[in-house]
């Protein structure tokens, strides 16, 4: 991803590095480079399975979303639930980076998922601090949904959706 610095590694010795060194130190790179993208990829990959999670709620196969967000290590809130929708759009990948990590180590609190140029957001109607912290960090403005039942998501959505025009 050209422009993009996507870690960074210091190396320090107390002589010039020899040959061997050299060839060690930019094997590491090689490795470390490799290593990154594809995490990226696996990233980007958990993504798409959440938006496609997104559409099965959406139309109602709550049950088959439930099962596979399960096989993806992950779960869905408990109902009743809110849906957030954000009011701008995200500029960069940092903010999508958080929103991951959060809804893979808040599993069963959070669920995020892309959608078009929306990112779409479902939370307990009682969890959604965590949510709240990262997009304030980020500076992002949401709007909410109120308490729905999953099988209520797409009503849900439309309230969210209005609500981030109002903000």
């Amino acid at each position: 991803q050209r422009g993009r610095i996507r870690g960074a590694l210091a190396v320090g010795t107390a002589a010039p590095l020899d040959a061997a060194g050299s060839d060690l130190v930019a094997s590491v790179i090689a490795l470390a480079s490799i290593a990154l993208e594809q995490s990226r990829t696996v990233e980007s990959a958990r993504r798409q399975l959440r938006s496609g999670l997104l559409e099965l709620l959406l139309a109602g196969v709550i049950d088959v979303a439930g099962r596979t967000a399960q096989r993806l290590g992950g779960r869905l809130p408990e109902a009743p639930v809110r849906v957030a929708v954000l009011a701008q759009p995200v500029e960069g990948q940092s903010l999508l980076d958080e929103l991951d990590l959060l809804a893979g180590g808040d599993a069963g609190r959070v669920f995020v998922a892309e959608r078009d140029v929306e990112v779409v957001a479902v939370v307990g109607a009682d969890d959604g601090q965590s949510l709240e912290r990262v997009l304030a960090r980020h500076g992002m403005r949401v709007g909410l949904s109120a308490p729905i039942e999953w099988d209520e998501l797409p009503r849900g959505l439309t309230e969210a959706r209005q609500a981030a025009s109002r903000t």
